[in-house]
């Protein structure tokens, strides 16, 4: 058999996502890798289960995922049997957890046709690679996305003439994000995100809405923002594309106002941020203009999510 019809042979067990109400039956070895991989990529897809099929009574194997883009596996022996959770780093062991354990839940004749674990990949066009590249980058400098959210906003990125994998992506993330922690690793003193995150814990204490990397863009933050508190005088927040150009070395614009509407609160609300950002060491670019954004000269250096 090709190797590659070997990854898309039908396995012997049920596949179920916390993140789907309908479970496969008889998934193939490409399908339960991509399901091991999307595991964390959404905040309602925190885990993935396989049992036998024929069904054994609390039989199975599970993974979630933990922050640092590794998993939990659990596997589930039988009634009476103590199950066992052993940590799988971000990698491809994970996957091979699984088939190693519908392999032993899988008839003799039926065991050959079951891989040890993902398929190999082919190696990425040099331009779909390099854009891939730059996507990680962005979602690892910016230090508000989760590994596996990377993971998806790689796979996302692609177009369809040209896809990549969740386990392309993952490999190519692998290095960069790894990169990134041994950097922050030698990090010391006070950054200029601490004094950005106490600037905006105390405008919030005050009163002023203030939430960072919110929403994908202006309009959507403007439209949303009111919902986030009952009773503010106002608001400051920035959203998904102000992180990519803060970490890109552009600084950091912010978006400000009052829920009335009016040039005179959005002001007011304006040279309350900026005071609170000049009392913690930043320092704020603003003309007083209602109508310009605030502008934070830093150098941008948040940590991964932990």
């Amino acid at each position: 058999m090709d190797e590659k019809d070997l990854y898309r042979t039908p396995l012997p067990a049920v596949l179920k996502r916390h993140g789907s109400r309908t479970p496969i039956e008889r998934p193939t070895a490409e399908q339960l890798s991509e399901a091991v991989e999307a595991v964390g990529a959404f905040f309602f897809d925190t885990w993935v289960v396989c049992s036998p099929l024929p069904a054994r009574e609390e039989t199975s194997v599970s993974a979630m995922r933990k922050a640092d883009g590794g998993y939990t596996v659990e596997t589930r022996y039988g009634p009476g049997r103590p199950a066992e959770q052993v940590e799988a780093p971000p990698g491809d062991k994970a996957t091979g957890l699984f088939l190693e354990q519908i392999r032993s839940w899988a008839a003799e004749e039926e065991r050959a046709a079951i891989p040890a674990g993902p398929l190999p990949d082919a190696p990425l066009d040099p331009d779909v690679r390099e854009y891939a590249e730059e996507v990680a980058r962005s979602g690892v400098g910016g230090g508000f996305r989760y590994f596996p959210q990377i993971v998806r906003d790689i796979t996302e990125s692609a177009g369809p003439d040209r896809p990549i994998t969740p386990v392309q992506a993952r490999r190519l993330l692998q290095p960069i994000w790894d990169a990134r922690a041994a950097e922050q690793e030698q990090w010391s003193g006070t950054s200029d995100n601490d004094r950005l995150n106490a600037a905006f814990a105390a405008l919030d204490a005050a009163g002023i809405t203030a939430r960072q990397n919110f929403t994908c863009c202006r309009n959507c933050g403007l439209s949303e923002i009111g919902a986030e508190r009952e009773g503010a005088r106002g608001f400051v927040f920035y959203h998904a594309q102000d992180t990519g150009s803060a970490a890109a070395g552009h600084g950091l614009h912010l978006a400000y106002g009052g829920f009335d509407g009016s040039d005179e609160t959005t002001a007011a609300v304006g040279r309350e941020v900026v005071a609170a950002l000049a009392e913690e060491g930043l320092e704020p670019e603003w003309d007083g203009s209602p109508s310009q954004r605030i502008l934070v000269p830093m150098a941008w250096r948040r940590p991964l999510p932990a």
